[in-house]
């Protein structure tokens, strides 16, 4: 496994067939069993995000550090860390001795992180829907799919969804953008 200095990146997201993320800086769907697989899977670790992702999630989320890249941002709130860029990302991991972090949005920080993330977790819904962002599915080019775990429908899911875990064997340390 390898690992930015001692910090394991994953990414997570939720996607939809066409690899739909959202819509008007929301989720397109109402996925309750993802949501608290979200909640358990990054519960006390820290989450990179960027600045939009951030302002969707609508709150800081409990027991967990907020980690977001910006160039725009202006922090008024000593819990959370805003970075302006992947350097200023790194020397924060490394001086704070991280050792785990998630990946969770947008569209455009997935594509410059997923070199640099040994696993990624990608709840695939089992549908099509209106979106205005998008996951490129090239991020999982040279991934191994090494598990997936069906999920149906059902009241509070209105998709099928498969919850799968790829590893990349080619992964990137993040000095290397420094």
């Amino acid at each position: 496994m390898n690992k930015l200095l001692s910090c394991e990146l994953t990414l997570i997201a939720a996607c939809g067939l066409r690899g739909e993320l959202g819509l008007n800086n929301q989720l397109p769907w109402h996925q309750e069993t993802d949501l608290r697989f979200f909640a358990h899977t990054t519960q006390n670790s820290v989450l990179i995000m960027g600045r939009r992702t951030f302002e969707s999630l609508g709150k800081k989320l409990p027991g967990r550090t907020h980690c977001i890249l910006s160039k725009q941002m202006v922090n008024h709130d000593p819990e959370l860390i805003i970075l302006a860029d992947l350097n200023m990302l790194y020397e924060w991991v490394s001086q704070n001795n991280i050792k785990k972090a998630f990946v969770i949005g947008g569209a455009q920080l997935y594509h410059q992180l997923a070199p640099y993330c040994s696993s990624i977790l990608i709840t695939h819904i089992h549908g099509i829907v209106k979106a205005d962002t998008f996951l490129n599915f090239n991020i999982l080019w040279d991934c191994e799919l090494t598990q997936a775990h069906f999920a149906p429908a059902d009241q509070k899911n209105q998709f099928n969804m498969t919850f799968a875990k790829y590893s990349n064997p080619y992964v990137k340390d993040l000095k290397d953008i420094v």
